[in-house]
């Protein structure tokens, strides 16, 4: 695999003990498919693509290493997998309108989808219950967004899975709006 290393530095500080410190997801760069989770000026948890093009994404912070593929077409899943293993740790199925369904180890089932009438709010919780974690989407020229995570998902094993599940979904929703806007834009030539 092409480029598997996160940096230098992995992040030490497990994300468990920075819950109540302000988060924030920033992109390195306008077109770099690398971002970090930051409180302050410490990474905390990293995401990135090791090729240009595909889904294909590594997740990584104190607690592990992860995988994340979207696959099919007509039925899009994305799968997760502890980094070197071959076994969906989870599948989201997603839904037409952006959203998504998943299931832990454990039976618990969630739901991935928009918050906010303009598109700029995003949630995981549970399947019928109140958001876990909420991504607020700030405008700029590169991504940024806020991560706000609900007390009830604090002590959960999962949550650091879950919130780079969340961003690789919302850089996913990026980039098919940017793909979306291009070919509407060819179209219209």
């Amino acid at each position: 695999m092409a480029n598997t290393q996160m940096s230098e530095r992995r992040p030490s500080t497990p994300l468990h003990q920075v819950v109540d410190r302000e988060l924030t997801w920033v992109q390195s760069g306008a077109f770099s498919r690398r971002h970090e989770l930051r409180a302050g000026d410490e990474a905390i948890a990293a995401l990135w693509h090791p090729k240009p093009i595909g889904s294909l994404a590594l997740g990584e912070a104190a607690e592990g290493r992860w995988t994340f593929k979207r696959s099919g077409f007509l039925r899009p899943r994305v799968s997760v997998r502890v980094e070197g293993t071959e076994q969906d740790l989870l599948v989201v199925e997603m839904i037409w309108s952006g959203g998504g369904r998943f299931r832990l180890a454990s039976g618990e089932r969630f739901r991935w989808g928009c918050s906010s009438f303009w598109r700029m709010e995003w949630e995981i919780g549970r399947e019928d219950g109140p958001a876990l974690l909420t991504i607020a989407n700030q405008l700029a020229p590169k991504m940024k967004a806020r991560l706000i995570i609900d007390p009830a998902a604090r002590r959960m094993p999962e949550l650091p899975v879950l919130v780079l599940l969340g961003w690789y979904l919302m850089v996913l929703t990026s980039e098919d709006s940017g793909a979306a806007g291009a070919g509407a834009a060819a179209a219209g030539a």
